[in-house]
């Protein structure tokens, strides 16, 4: 599956597709792995329920860790869901929030 969406595995990890273009560093491999993978995000209490097509929760968990972002605790993947586990309810809402503003930015 990995594979198939062109995810390799680096020194440092796990290496995200990318054409170049986009920013570099954290914050750009977060861009370029939320326009590519997430579908929807909607907060569920101190979690961010985030959707992705199949096989895609994983390396977008992997993404979302790096980013070292203030309303992530940390991450749990599935197959095609992804559970942002946030420091309280309103961190889980920003996050959602915050996502979904970077997947639409470049559509």
């Amino acid at each position: 599956d990995l594979r198939a969406l062109g995810v390799r595995k680096g020194p440092d990890g796990y290496e995200l597709p990318g054409n170049g273009h986009e920013a570099a560093g954290p914050q750009g491999e977060l861009l370029r792995a939320v326009r590519t993978w997430l579908l929807d995000a909607a907060p569920a209490q101190s979690l961010a329920v985030l959707k992705t097509p199949p096989g895609a929760a994983s390396p977008l968990a992997v993404v979302v860790d790096r980013s070292a972002l203030p309303e992530v605790v940390g991450t749990v993947a599935g197959d095609d869901t992804l559970l942002a586990a946030c420091p309280s309810a309103k961190a889980a809402a920003r996050l959602c929030k915050r996502l979904l503003r970077l997947r639409g930015s470049g559509r």
